[in-house]
């Protein structure tokens, strides 16, 4: 049994050297023997330019076999990974580079900001390191990396609500037991073609990439600004003969309503995942009758932990609504807490989901995990996931909302303060707070000067935010309502869009 997630490449190609393993848009492809060969000979030339065991490394890369093939090699060096998002502001990529003090960074020039490398202490740069992929080290005076480790695997950075986004780190334990159990409860075998929509920096494409590998079967790849295009992803759903997609409820639901489906032959697509929020009822039966001889799965899980729970949708039956997020996975743990209580998965029990088991993370890069956890009398740790939710009469798991200022957007999660941070750090924005209304981001603001436009607001925004972040109405008003403790009356403001 692989212990680490490079030694998935190692076995597979054993077994099938000669099955195509990735191909990517452009139509580039690799297969599992050379796909080996080639990440040791990537690793190789890490080691030789001075990239040792247990540094981190970061990237803002496309998603092709290139990108794939240097994230591989990585950890094969027994580094981890730290991707960023493409389509992130400069000022967001330079702040979670920051934030992560990797060692190095792989990037394509027509990925990055010219003013990108110049802003960070900048070591020395190795242009064209592979094809067009370039190699920059980092410099962090007076820094001792106290997360150095060949278990780390990846950091993912997620919102935070302090501004600054949270590293979670996740160790080659923590990601394996997912990867084994969804290959196995999702059908991946070696015949399995995987459309991989999910960026990297995003914890859906573990499965897209690391389950699909290890099954022997055939990840394609769809570069960000593709994998936006419902039309395209409707067309290459017949052109690859797609059998597994595994995206959000909203992705799934623009495929159909934009996707022209009835043009295009999907019958290979008999396996559809979903997860990142929730399902709608009428969405669910509008993807039973596009494909309807799939198997249906919904997923549930926070950065911290991955996927804890499952369900498996029974066609026979009526849809329930609301859909339940389902059962634990055989690897975790879950309980409800209760006024400071835990209490057992019991049928009609509802309080805030906490887990624990084999995928949870220990701690973050660069932020105080504490508050996260909840000890029990035994001394484990629990993380909370600010969840509220409630067990039907079947014992499965129903998804109520969130607890806190966390919510949940296209499947990526916002912190709402940190937007409300970022509105704040304009001269003329005396003060501001961000709602989740409808579904939709809602910025109250007052104008100290009224003289600063909408427009002002969402550019300023643009150079700070990820585009899933900006919110999709903004409300001037005189001051922002606060309660007896001098906090903000975020009741109060949902009061105001009914008014």
């Amino acid at each position: 049994m692989v212990s680490r997630l490079e030694e998935i490449i190692e076995n597979t190609a054993k077994v099938f050297p000669h099955n195509k393993a990735i191909e990517d848009y452009e139509g580039n492809a690799i297969d599992y023997s050379s796909l080996e060969t080639n990440i040791k000979r990537v690793s190789n030339n890490f080691q030789n330019i001075g990239i040792k065991p247990s540094q981190s490394v970061s990237f803002i890369l496309s998603k092709n076999v290139d990108s794939i093939l240097c994230l591989l090699a990585v950890l094969h060096s027994e580094c981890n990974y730290i991707p960023i998002d493409e389509l992130s502001p400069p000022k967001r990529q330079i702040s979670v580079i920051v934030e992560s003090r990797c060692t190095a960074f792989l990037f394509r020039e027509s990925c990055v900001d010219p003013q990108l490398l110049e802003s960070l202490p900048t070591a020395r740069v190795h242009k064209n390191f592979l094809g067009d992929i370039s190699l920059a080290f980092f410099n962090w005076e007076n820094y001792s990396d106290d997360f150095a480790s060949k278990n780390l695997a990846t950091i993912l950075f997620t919102s935070g609500s302090t501004g600054i986004p949270k590293g979670v780190c996740l160790k080659h334990e923590n990601m394996l037991p997912f990867i084994r159990w969804s290959k196995n409860i999702t059908n991946l075998t070696e015949q399995s073609r995987v459309i991989s929509i999910a960026p990297l920096h995003f914890d859906l494409s573990v499965y897209d990439i690391f389950s699909t590998l290890m099954s022997g079967g055939c990840v394609y790849l769809l570069p960000a600004k593709e994998a936006k295009n419902p039309m395209l992803i409707s067309m290459l759903l017949e052109k690859w003969s797609i059998t597994h997609i595994y995206t959000t409820p909203t992705m799934l639901k623009l495929i159909i309503q934009y996707g022209k489906v009835e043009k295009y032959n999907q019958t290979h697509l008999k396996n559809i995942i979903f997860a990142g929020e929730q399902m709608p009822v009428e969405t669910l039966q509008n993807v039973i009758n596009t494909w309807p001889d799939g198997n249906y799965f919904n997923f549930y899980g926070p950065t911290e932990t991955n996927v804890i729970t499952h369900y498996q949708v029974d066609t026979s039956l009526p849809i329930e609504n609301p859909i339940p997020i389902g059962i634990e996975c055989p690897y975790a743990k879950c309980k409800i807490l209760i006024d400071n209580v835990l209490y057992f998965v019991e049928p009609h029990r509802s309080g805030e989901l906490v887990a624990c088991g084999e995928s949870m993370f220990d701690q973050y890069k660069n932020a105080s995990s504490e508050h996260v956890f909840y000890l029990d009398e035994t001394g484990n740790k629990w993380y909370k996931t600010g969840d509220s939710v409630e067990i039907n009469g079947n014992g499965q798991i129903i998804y109520k909302g969130r607890l806190n200022r966390m919510v949940k957007r296209h499947g990526y999660r916002v912190e709402l303060d940190e937007i409300a941070k970022a509105m704040s750090t304009l001269d003329d924005v005396s003060d501001a707070a961000v709602i989740f209304a409808d579904e939709k981001l809602v910025a109250f603001y007052t104008d100290s000067n009224f003289n600063i436009s909408e427009i002002e607001i969402r550019k300023h925004l643009g150079d700070l935010l990820p585009v899933y972040m900006i919110p999709d109405k903004f409300v001037k008003i005189l001051e922002l309502p606060k309660s007896s403790n001098h906090k903000i009356d975020y009741q109060k403001l949902n009061s105001l869009l009914d008014e």
